[in-house]
């Protein structure tokens, strides 16, 4: 099992209008419970501009509110310690763990993003032919072969990760 570390939440829109993906641009974030949620927890952005939740209590308030949201729903971010402990070394982001909550998460799968924006290689449909797929369970050596690729052949974007998607 690979040792991952909780980067952040979104609150996307729910059933997405498109695909399910960590690429903002391709499933919407719902703008409104964002900042409902943001300024009601008094919590920040961090560097991948997802919510930074470290408290097991603001994470509760933030299932309450999204649940409470119709068209909405909560999805964690994860990636690789190994990933986590590399961006701090490279770009000096503070990764910190998020707090994990005690209720049910359900993945969505994984999605291989580029680091700045979260941008996903699979919806750029530059290199993979998985465009509009996340990679399931049981797929994440797929997914970190797909890394590869993509640093080498887009270095314009690169460096990608793998980002697992779990929904709240």
């Amino acid at each position: 099992m690979l040792d991952k570390i909780r980067i952040g939440y979104d609150i996307r829109v729910w059933p997405p209008e498109t695909v399910c993906t960590a690429d903002p641009s391709e499933w919407s974030v719902h703008e409104d419970v964002y900042t409902k949620a943001k300024n009601l927890l008094a919590t920040y952005e961090n560097e991948f501009r997802l919510l930074q939740i470290t408290d097991e209590d603001k994470l509760l308030r933030l299932v309450e509110i999204v649940r409470n949201s119709p068209g909405s729903c909560l999805v964690a971010y994860e990636i690789l310690h190994s990933t986590a402990e590399a961006i701090r070394k490279a770009w000096g982001w503070p990764v910190y763990e998020n707090s994990k909550g005690t209720f049910g998460w359900s993945l969505l799968g994984f999605d291989v993003c580029e680091i700045s924006s979260l941008y996903s290689i699979l919806q750029m449909g530059v290199i993979s032919d998985r465009t509009n797929s996340l990679f399931k369970e049981g797929e994440e050596l797929a997914a970190l072969d797909l890394v590869q690729s993509a640093n080498i052949l887009v270095p314009s974007h690169s460096p990608f990760f793998v980002v697992g998607l779990l929904k709240g």
